[in-house]
């Protein structure tokens, strides 16, 4: 809850927990946690051309889902090296 107070205080429009569903579906989503089961879940909840950051040096395998969760154009990505620092300074500027 601290971290999406913070993310709101920087001026995100929604920042919710895994087990919410967005109001509208996402142009992009970050997931922090290591958890892979949690991006089927993100690409659910964006829109066509959107974008799932994978932003965890270590990850759980990332379950099966169904191919058109990933069909539009939507992307999964992952970053090398993101440090916490590195997720606060993102957000600052985005």
């Amino acid at each position: 809850m601290i971290a999406q107070g913070h993310a709101r205080s920087l001026g995100a429009t929604w920042a919710g927990g895994s087990e919410e569903t967005p109001p509208n579906q996402l142009d992009s989503a970050i997931i922090f946690a290591p958890l892979g089961e949690l991006v089927p879940i993100a690409l659910r909840n964006v829109k066509k051309g959107g974008r799932v950051v994978c932003g965890c040096i270590h990850m759980t395998d990332i379950p099966s889902f169904p191919y058109r969760w990933l069909w539009e154009e939507r992307q999964v990505v992952s970053v090398a090296n993101l440090t916490r620092k590195d997720g606060v300074d993102f957000l600052s500027i985005a």
